[in-house]
């Protein structure tokens, strides 16, 4: 048998980078590198090769690695402006911003009518919170250029949210889900922008169908608990109020003694109880409404295992307990019922920061495991 002439692999090498670049889209990166191993073992400078490389490699979370093959790639195609573009990228990630915006206003300079090049560029200022006028005239020359394209509305709404203009970022954040229904990220700002304007029910509503979108979204499901650990912390301010309220009920009726005094103590003790869960039913009500959906059993699905939002929920919970047991209990216990009331509120509204506290303390034990 005779040996296929040379060219007849050419169509192979194609195939090969064409698979790597449909894994890629698909979120199979590693395969994908399987695949752009064995071409670039046959050829090193294969500059698409080099790209699709670099670029399975940042969706692997792997930007030092990535920067090499973007490297690579920009010697073999020094005209092209995909390489300095994913050479910025990796520079972000690693959080050499100076140098990411050179590699992407370089990259703008190659190809000035390539809108994935001006997006890179503002996502680079996003990145290190330095928003410029360079900065706008990217993102809205971005839009300019593919006004189609869900990613450049985004990328204007994440310029216009780190200036705080809301309502301009929420438009950009619309359009791009109009662009693009399943746009998790886009879905995922505009509930943060939601949060932001104190819309509780519709930041919750919009964290869940991100979540939804993006199920493996770290980011989302934590936006998500922030917004239940805020629709508590609203909750922790009446119950306080009813906590002095309690206190002040049994405190200045000490001085009454009999069974009716301790009745009437007690009755209201027991309104007060109604009211503060009027208060609770009232004010998921309106979250739910202002949703527009069903979602607490979709909340609870997704942040049950979060323990903030778990020990903050008990805290008021038992509270809550010990109003009922301070309205049941005669005149000698309630003290101690609303001693324990007070403790819960106290508890309610101080664990969130500590717990906070104690987070970032982990994450920077864990920064520093990594390093060393």
């Amino acid at each position: 048998m005779t040996e296929p002439p040379v060219g007849a692999r050419v169509p192979d090498a194609r195939a090969a980078v064409e698979r790597a670049r449909l894994l890629i889209e698909t979120g199979r990166h590693e395969a994908a590198l399987r695949e752009l191993g064995t071409r670039l073992a046959q050829a090193p400078g294969d500059g698409t090769a080099l790209c699709l490389t670099a670029q399975a490699l940042l969706g692997l979370g792997r930007p030092e690695q990535a920067l090499q093959a973007a490297t690579e790639a920009a010697k073999a195609r020094p005209h092209d402006e995909w390489p300095l573009r994913l050479t910025s990228i990796a520079l972000e990630r690693l959080g050499r911003y100076d140098q990411a915006v050179n590699a992407a206003d370089a990259a703008r300079a190659i190809a000035p009518t390539q809108w994935r090049a001006h997006v890179q560029r503002a996502d680079v200022d996003v990145a290190r919170k330095k928003i410029t006028k360079d900065t706008w005239a990217a993102a809205q020359t971005a839009v300019k250029l593919a006004p189609g394209e869900s990613d450049t509305h985004f990328t204007l709404g994440n310029v216009a949210l780190a200036k705080r203009k809301r309502r301009m970022a929420e438009r950009a954040y619309r359009e791009a889900l109009r662009c693009d229904p399943e746009h998790a990220a886009a879905q995922n700002n505009l509930a943060v922008v939601h949060l932001r304007r104190h819309r509780l029910g519709h930041a919750i509503a919009e964290f869940v169908q991100a979540a939804r979108l993006d199920p493996t979204s770290a980011r989302a499901l934590a936006n998500l608990r922030v917004a239940m650990l805020v629709w508590a912390r609203y909750l922790t301010f009446p119950f306080w109020l009813m906590v002095v309220l309690a206190g002040g009920i049994t405190t200045t009726s000490k001085s009454r003694q009999g069974l009716a005094a301790s009745q009437r103590q007690g009755l209201l003790l027991w309104l007060l109880l109604a009211i503060w869960l009027l208060i609770v039913v009232g004010y998921g009500w309106w979250v739910r409404r202002s949703a527009g959906q069903p979602i607490f059993g979709l909340v609870w699905r997704m942040t049950r295992r979060n323990y903030q939002v778990l020990l903050l929920g008990a805290a008021l919970v038992a509270g809550t307990v010990s109003l009922a047991g301070a309205a049941a209990a005669g005149t000698s216990h309630r003290a101690v019922w609303i001693t324990v009331m007070a403790a819960c509120g106290l508890a309610s509204f101080y664990m969130p920061a500590l717990l906070n506290l104690l987070d970032v303390a982990q994450r920077r034990r864990a920064r520093r495991a990594r390093t060393h």
